[in-house]
Formats: C-alpha cells, structure tokens, sequence
C-alpha cells in the first residue's frame, strides 16, 4: 500500500519546515487510540526534496516493527499520519497504513490508561526544556511480578526511544530530506533539538486513553 490522505503530494522540499507526524495505535474494544506525536525540522534538502507521503511511508518502515512488539494483542499498530506545521497554515494529512496489524505480546491488555514513559531531553536544563511521549497499550505478560515493566519490555522501550531522537531521511535519486527531531513549544511555535531520550523503568498513565475517557474515531 502506497501513502495516501489528501496531503500526501505536499512538497517537503525546504530547510525550515517543520513537521509533525502521529504514531497511530487503536484498541478496538475500548474504542480507544493511543497515539504519540514526534517532530522534526527538515535540516537538509537534496535536489527537489521529497512529497510528504514519502515522509508517512519511512516513518510507518521505521515504527511498526518497533510498535508492534510492545503492544497488546488485543491492540493494533494503525500506521503513521503526518503534516507540515510551518510554514501555515498547517497542511493536510498524509499516511501511511502498509504496516498495520495487531499487537504480538500475548495475553490480556493493561487498564488502557497505563503507558510506558519516555523522556526526552535537549542541551538545556528546566521543565520547558524536557518533553515525555507516553507509549499506550501495554500487556499483562508484560507486568512484572513487582507491578513494574518486564526487562523484554524495557528492551522495546529503548528501542523506540532511540528510534524518536534519532535523525531520519528519506528520498532516491538524489532528491532527498534530513529530519532533525524536535521538542516543539507550543506556545511560542519554536523548537528545541533533542539531545536524548531515557526510559523509564515504571509504568505512566495517560488518563483520556482510560475506560471513561472520550471514545475515538480512527484518524485514517
């Protein structure tokens, strides 16, 4: 399956552009989605750049085989929706779902509202400098025997962690992009690089993914 949405012929083909692209879990028997966000600047550009529908398409490459094994059975990895930010106004969506599929970790869910955390940290100390993704859908086979997350499910947890401050590309033939990612301030539209990221060894809550939280429609 190739990209698709109404953005996915959207030019990414300048130094500056910022980028926001969803990572997409659902659990459908809570109606429930479980999605994290991860931001880039585009910090390199070769030859005429690439369409947005390929960034959708590297990033579904890079986060599913990573997604899927940290997740519920019961849950399934939908795929990766994207959009430039900036310039404004904002673009319409492009994604990619070739990848999507159900969770591998057998066994029943958590309590939907349980996360694993990551943090994410940039050159500068404080609160405004520091960000958390927070990773849904979690089993009980990965609950340990002290209320605390399995070591195979740390060992995935890194994974994606690397997997978030890592620089990404994509691109053949010379027309090409570098993605840098990003801590977004929301308030002043600016940025920070990431410098790293850290697991963490317990388990988060994300209270809107919980039974009484709203239901969600599907993005795509």
């Amino acid at each position: 399956m190739a990209a698709a949405g109404p953005g996915v012929n959207v030019p990414v083909n300048n130094t500056g552009q910022i980028i926001r692209a969803d990572v997409v879990t659902h659990h459908p028997g809570l109606t429930q989605l479980g999605m994290f966000s991860l931001w880039y600047r585009v910090s390199s550009v070769g030859g005429t750049g690439v369409l947005l529908g390929a960034v959708a398409t590297m990033l579904d490459g890079v986060f599913a085989g990573l997604m899927k094994p940290i997740l519920t059975a019961n849950a399934n990895y939908r795929g990766v929706q994207a959009r430039v930010m900036i310039p404004k106004p904002a673009s319409v969506p492009a994604y990619e779902a070739a990848s999507a599929g159900a969770g591998t970790v057998a066994g029943d869910g958590m309590a939907p509202q349980v996360c694993g955390v990551i943090s994410l940290y940039t050159n500068f100390a404080g609160r405004r400098y520091r960000g958390r993704r927070y990773i849904p859908f979690p089993s009980e086979t990965d609950n340990g025997p002290a209320g605390l997350p399995s070591a195979a499910y740390l060992t995935a947890l890194d994974s994606i962690k690397n997997a978030i401050v890592a620089i990404q590309g994509t691109g053949v033939a010379g027309n090409t992009v570098g993605l840098t990612p990003i801590l977004w301030h929301r308030d002043t539209e600016g940025y920070t690089d990431l410098l790293g990221g850290q697991r963490k060894t317990g388990w988060g809550t994300q209270r809107r993914r919980g039974y009484f939280g709203r239901q969600n429609v599907q993005p795509f």
